[in-house]
C-alpha cells in the first residue's frame, strides 16, 4: 500500500504540472487489433503495411503547380507519383529504431517498384514521428521520455537516481536504459506502446498521414527514445518545376 501511496501521489503531482492526459487499457475481455512488435521482423512488416497504404493513397493525388501551388489544370494533370521518386527523411540519429525504420521504408518502397532518392530536392518527401509510451501498475499511461522516466524513478526514491538533480540528468542526456530496467523491476512499468505516425506534405497541406501504434516489450522502450526531443519539423514536399511550351498566337491573313 506503501507504494501505491508514493506512485499515486507522484503521478498526481506530475500531470498536474505537466497537463499531461492519462489514458487506461481497454476493459478486459475486449478484443484489441494492435499488433506486437517484438522482432526486426516486426518493423519490416510495419514499414509494408505504410507504404501500401501510402502508395495506394497518393495514386488519386495530381501534380500541384509549381507556381500557384494549385492542381494543375486539365492539360497537365498527372498523377503525383509520376516520375517523382521518394525521399524518407530521418529522424533522430541516436534512436535505434529511427536508424532501422528508414532503411525499412526505403527497401519496402523499392520493393512496391517505386524510386528512392538520397536527395529531398523535386522528391515526394516521406516524415516519420516516434512517439513511445509506458504504462504503471494501474494501467495510467505516460510519454517514455527520459525526463520522465527519471521523475518517477526519483520519485519512487530509487537510490540510484534519487541523488540526480533533474537539470544534471537532462544536460548529462541521463541513459534510459538502467532507468527502464529499474522500473521493470520494481513494478512501475509494466506496459509500453510505440505510436509511429509517417506523413507528406505540401506547403502546410497534409497530403498523407497515417498513424499505428504497437505494443512493444517494457525493455525495448530505449529503442525508441531519442535525447534530442526538440526534433526538426518534417520537410514538406516541393513543387515540381516543369517547363511549358509557349504558345504564340499568329494572326490569320485571309486574301
Amino acid at each position: 500500500m506503501m507504494r501505491r501511496g508514493i506512485i499515486a501521489i507522484f503521478a498526481l503531482a506530475f500531470l498536474a504540472g505537466c497537463a499531461q492526459p492519462t489514458v487506461k487499457h481497454f476493459p478486459e475481455g475486449k478484443q484489441l487489433s494492435q499488433y506486437k512488435v517484438m522482432t526486426w521482423q516486426h518493423w519490416d512488416q510495419l514499414g509494408d503495411r505504410v507504404v501500401q497504404d501510402m502508395v495506394a493513397s497518393l495514386q488519386s493525388v495530381p501534380e500541384l503547380d509549381a507556381a500557384s501551388g494549385a492542381i494543375e489544370d486539365e492539360l497537365y494533370q498527372r498523377s503525383l507519383l509520376g516520375g517523382r521518386p521518394f525521399y524518407v527523411q530521418g529522424l533522430a540519429s541516436d534512436m535505434p529504431f529511427s536508424s532501422a525504420f528508414k532503411g525499412i521504408l526505403q527497401q519496402n518502397l523499392l520493393d512496391h517498384n517505386m524510386a528512392v532518392s538520397s536527395s529531398p530536392e523535386q522528391s515526394i518527401v516521406v516524415n516519420y514521428r516516434v512517439q513511445p509510451f509506458f504504462y504503471d501498475e494501474r494501467s495510467q499511461k505516460y510519454p517514455a521520455t527520459s525526463t520522465v522516466l527519471w521523475s518517477v524513478a526519483a520519485g519512487l526514491g530509487l537510490s540510484a537516481f534519487d541523488a540526480v538533480p533533474l537539470e544534471a540528468a537532462i544536460v548529462g542526456g541521463f541513459a534510459a536504459g538502467p532507468i527502464i530496467t529499474s522500473l521493470i523491476d520494481y513494478g512501475a512499468v509494466t506496459d509500453a506502446e510505440v505510436v509511429v505516425t509517417t506523413s507528406i506534405l505540401y506547403g502546410d497541406a497534409v497530403l498523407y498521414q497515417n498513424s499505428e501504434a504497437v505494443y512493444i516489450k517494457p525493455a525495448d522502450l530505449p529503442l525508441y527514445m531519442t535525447q534530442h526531443p526538440g526534433l526538426a519539423a518534417p520537410r514538406p514536399t516541393e513543387p515540381r518545376i516543369t517547363e511549358r511550351m509557349q504558345v504564340q498566337r499568329v494572326p490569320v491573313v485571309s486574301e
